[in-house]
């Protein structure tokens, strides 16, 4: 509790900094708010975003770094909007289940709603009669879809105001309900079609983490500071079951069907339960912490916990170790770095096809990770220094608009349903990059040389195939047999240790230990992990996966970023 409070101190007088930084001039709308408790000054929010975009001008570029990597996946990143979402920092947001609201809160204690600004319904999509209604709403809400460049209207769909502590974490039901929870040990019930506030759920210490039940909204997980992993019962507003880790909880989360969820502690451990019914059923605990330094090396707090769509056996685990790390079931799958975490309740996430992974930093960037198409680094780690369980090809850019530094506490991806309800030029822009990713599939002449052989592709034959003999094992065997991403979490690790060191400017394999049944497959079964691996990469670049995704962003200076990719990937 004492961490938690002199962090968000030091996030307090961050973010005044920012405010009276003289690069950043004031908004004419910034004024003192002469009924704020905080102790930072605070700004009145503007009737309209600050940075609008008019309506016949094309949204800004935004440039992308790329970091080993041998192609470009976010190409032409444009900031379509920009908000005046909160006076302070923002801790949290969380879209709902069809993408049409996003939550958003922070160090201002107030839970506000975004809508979507969506082109009014005409008279043939009006119910003419109650039986249908059902029906008519919901072929309405298939068929969402946004006017104009912007994405969210300018101001909020709904402001919930009652938290006296700031608020942490949000959550949505599948129907729409919202909880809300704060340092001032309560979690709060809303609805979005209602202003007030409809249940509120004591706690004895900061509620640091909620999720529904993905199946039931009748209950809610919540994790405390006080150690409490606790199972609520909306109706009957009471505890239905509780277990004690021992630990602070930091993070909590169900999987899909919600027959498990886990909590992450301060310690840096991830508990896993059955549940059953509305009962906790113990299963077990993994370490999150750094191989080196064994058991001496204690784990950093568990910031976010996410399953993967589509696939409960992945769990997406982010700590303030600055790493981001994916298990299979309780094995060590994948790490990600890149960013920077080390004293922030930063949180990474899939985006709705775990195609990609987006997590803020601390150094004012947004940083996305491929889980599906790096199929270069698993042939060539000498070129992009990529390790099967070890992930550094990433693309970042810069979140805040202004030039000054301002920590990206929250990253999203929105749902597919906001993507399918763009309309116009927009539209227009990413149905051409699709085409181009298809048939612009070749790649430039240092990628297709690491399939063709050559002198930039050490272990492959002018052939295409691997080299024989010990000259090629030694090289990079231990990291060509998964691909990134999703091939690689799918993989297990076969026993091969290598050791690394650099000459120069060039990374070379030192040492490789390998087993004897590994030694025995030889040439044949590296040719065909070679040829998946390159079609894997091929598919990857003709989906563009990339093409029409959109980012929101938000971070100490109370502001969401919206970002759009509207350009095919291209080889570097």
């Amino acid at each position: 509790r004492r961490w938690m409070t002199k962090r968000l101190a030091e996030a307090s007088a961050y973010a005044s900094r920012l405010k009276h930084e003289p690069s950043g001039a004031p908004s004419p709308s910034t004024v003192p708010s002469p009924n704020a408790e905080s102790s930072s000054p605070s700004r009145t929010m503007s009737p309209r975003a600050e940075s609008q975009t008019p309506p016949n001008e094309t949204p800004a570029s935004v440039r992308v770094s790329v970091n080993r990597k041998v192609y470009k996946e976010f190409t032409e990143l444009r900031r379509v909007q920009t908000l005046n979402a909160h006076e302070d920092a923002i801790w949290t947001m969380k879209f709902n289940e069809s993408g049409r609201f996003l939550a958003t809160a922070g160090q201002d204690r107030v839970v506000r709603v975004w809508e979507l600004d969506l082109e009014e319904a005409s008279s043939d999509d009006v119910a003419s009669s109650d039986d249908n209604s059902v029906v008519q709403k919901t072929a309405s809400k298939n068929r969402m879809s946004i006017r104009g460049e912007s994405v969210f209207k300018d101001t909020p769909r709904r402001e919930y105001r009652g938290h006296r502590g700031d608020v942490l974490d949000l959550c949505w039901s599948h129907t729409d309900w919202l909880l809300s929870s704060s340092m001032d040990k309560t979690v709060r019930l809303w609805y979005a079609a209602m202003d007030e506030c409809l249940r509120i759920f004591s706690h004895q210490d900061f509620v640091t983490a909620i999720d529904f039940h993905p199946l039931n909204d009748k209950y809610f997980l919540s994790g405390s500071l006080d150690g409490k992993l606790r199972l609520w019962s909306i109706p009957d507003h009471r505890v239905a079951d509780w277990v004690d880790i021992g630990e602070m909880v930091t993070a909590a989360a169900f999987n899909s069907d919600g027959s498990v969820c886990t909590a992450g502690s301060y310690k840096g451990k991830c508990h896993f339960y059955a549940m059953d019914g509305v009962r906790f059923e113990y299963l077990t605990h993994l370490e999150v912490r750094h191989s080196r330094g064994g058991s001496k090396n204690s784990g950093k707090k568990i910031t976010g916990l996410a399953f993967m769509p589509g696939d409960d056996r992945k769990l997406l685990v982010t700590s303030n170790d600055s790493r981001v790390r994916v298990y299979d079931g309780y094995a060590l799958a994948c790490k990600y770095k890149g960013h920077k975490n080390n004293n922030s309740q930063i949180r990474a996430s899939f985006s709705p096809g775990a195609e990609f992974i987006v997590c803020g930093s601390e150094d004012e960037n947004v940083f996305v990770w491929s889980t599906v198409n790096s199929f270069v680094p698993s042939i060539n780690p000498i070129y992009t220094g990529y390790r099967r369980d070890k992930h550094s090809s990433y693309e970042s850019f810069r979140a805040n608009e202004k030039e000054r530094s301002d920590i990206t506490t929250a990253a999203l991806f929105a749902p597919k349903g906001v993507r399918d309800a763009r309309t116009g030029e927009t539209a227009a822009a990413v149905a051409k990059a699709k085409a181009a990713a298809e048939s612009e599939i070749q790649t430039s002449r240092a990628a297709a040389a690491l399939f063709r052989g050559g002198p930039r592709s050490p272990g492959l034959s002018p052939g295409g195939g691997f080299e024989t003999g010990e000259r090629s094992r030694t090289r990079d065997e231990t990291e060509t047999e998964g691909s990134s991403g999703a091939a690689a979490i799918q993989s297990r690790t076969r026993g091969v240790d290598s050791s690394v060191a650099k000459r120069g400017d060039a990374e070379t394999v030192l040492e490789t230990r390998e087993s004897p049944g590994r030694r025995q497959r030889g040439d044949e079964v590296s040719r065909d992990e070679a040829a998946k691996a390159k079609a894997e990469g091929e598919r990857a670049f003709a989906a563009g996966m990339a093409i029409g995704q959109i980012i929101v962003t938000a971070g100490y200076s109370g502001e969401i970023g919206v970002f759009e990719n509207v350009g095919s990937p291209q080889w570097l």
